[in-house]
């Protein structure tokens, strides 16, 4: 989507930056999101200490700069999460459904941010 998609071609700077910023909270609330599901997941009966693993990831001052700028790191990160959470998936149960969507989300993680190749390369 694009500025004038968004029918703020004349908008002012300050608002642009804010609607990338808005972008980047949203991009980094799923990011939690998805941490908090394979969080979940993990064979610990321990519910404290999934809390407690959560809690780092969240309240991660990095992260929280990432997510809170208007940069593409957070897209890198949301796409990468969710690629890793899918191949913990097609280890469990391989299926040439996760598989591309492994593909498919790598992929847009190494578009998002093309250094990105170095997370990458262990998916393949």
């Amino acid at each position: 989507m694009t500025i004038e998609g968004l029918g703020l071609a004349h908008a002012n700077v300050s608002i642009l930056w804010l609607v990338a910023q808005l972008v980047n909270f949203v991009a980094g609330t799923i990011t939690f999101i998805i941490a908090w599901i394979f969080i979940k997941k993990l064979p610990f009966k321990n519910d404290l200490l999934k809390l407690l693993a959560f809690a780092l990831t969240a309240l991660n001052p990095a992260l929280i700069g990432i997510n809170a700028q208007a940069t593409n790191d957070t897209f890198c990160n949301t796409f990468f999460d969710i690629g890793t959470v899918l191949y913990l998936h097609f280890l469990q149960e391989t299926k040439n459904r996760n598989f591309l969507l492994i593909l498919l989300f790598t992929e847009l993680g190494i578009v998002s941010k093309p250094h990105a190749w170095v997370t990458a390369i262990p998916f393949y």
